[in-house]
């Protein structure tokens, strides 16, 4: 036998089992995928931090706040006094307690919209300012996708809304649960 037409054969070979072990690797993975917590949103009520600062500047305070959760913080550098110092021991609070403390020790207050919290200054009416305001957006979305021949659930479908990177992927059984923005949004399967 000629040893080159052998060494093409088992190139070639090995080249296929490279292709085939590749897809399945990927198909595993779409196999295995699952939510997660990062497209939940939840309330600063309902979100529990642990931390103890002494004299902390506020920045840092906001930074431990963000580590621990999925909140992200925004702000106007002017609206928050750089020279102002934090002080607290945290054991199981609420961010929305941490927050409360905040606002109690400086003019600030805190929106909530869905994981972004921005600070900004109260009004010279502190009457009608709420120290935190919570806006949670969105509605969840739960169904099953089904193949048109035998009515089964189909697996490993991605699920994604719309002109975004926000989706979910079904289950074994071709469920799915996601979270979207409002009731005119799109999915796209």
């Amino acid at each position: 036998m000629d040893f080159r037409l052998l060494r093409q054969i088992l190139f070639k070979m090995s080249q296929k089992a490279l292709q085939a072990l590749v897809v399945n690797c990927m198909l595993m993975g779409v196999l295995y995928a699952s939510d997660t917590n990062a497209q939940q949103i939840r309330s600063v009520k309902d979100v529990v931090v642990k931390f103890h600062v002494e004299n902390s500047a506020l920045e840092r305070v906001l930074r431990s706040i963000e580590e621990q959760t999925d909140f992200e913080f925004t702000y106007r550098k002017e609206d928050v006094d750089p020279e102002f110092l934090f002080s607290g021991k945290f054991t199981k609070a609420s961010v929305a307690d941490v927050l409360l403390e905040i606002s109690r020790q400086t003019d600030l207050k805190f929106k909530q919209v869905n994981n972004n919290i921005h600070i900004s200054k109260k009004s010279s009416d502190t009457r009608s300012d709420k120290e935190i305001e919570i806006v949670i957006q969105g509605i969840t979305i739960t169904g099953k996708v089904t193949s048109s021949e035998d009515d089964q659930g189909l697996p490993g479908v991605n699920v994604i809304v719309k002109g975004t990177s926000q989706g979910t992927v079904t289950d074994v059984e071709g469920n799915y649960s996601l979270d979207v923005p409002g009731e005119e949004t799109v999915l796209v399967f």
